[in-house]
């Protein structure tokens, strides 16, 4: 439900005539328009280990790949970094205390 609905159009033909006739007379064409969820709840299910749904309140879904942040160097690098410091009652970041001395 979270995904959202596609509109999808189906096109149908209905061949008609006597019933004793070898060539039936009276071709009907009819169009319609239904709607269907963009990913039903197997298709999600079924997504590849790398891909994820991304949902943000206000915004579109967002499919993407997983980054696997062992994997990336930049991120690697930003682990070694550590955690950020609590002081009273907010989060001063341990770089930021390093370069203002």
């Amino acid at each position: 439900k979270m995904s959202g609905a596609s509109t999808v159009a189906y096109s149908q033909r209905n061949f008609s005539g006597s019933r004793l006739s070898v060539v039936l007379n009276n071709v009907s064409t009819n169009e319609q328009l239904s709607q269907r969820p963009l990913l039903t709840p197997d298709e999600t299910m079924r997504l590849p280990p790398a891909d994820e749904l991304v949902f943000v309140a206000g915004h579109a879904p967002i499919y993407c790949q997983k980054i696997i942040y062992y994997k990336d160097a930049a991120l690697v690098k930003r682990q070694m970094l550590g955690a950020a410091k609590l002081i009273g009652n907010s989060v001063l970041d341990a770089r930021a205390k390093c370069t203002r001395s």
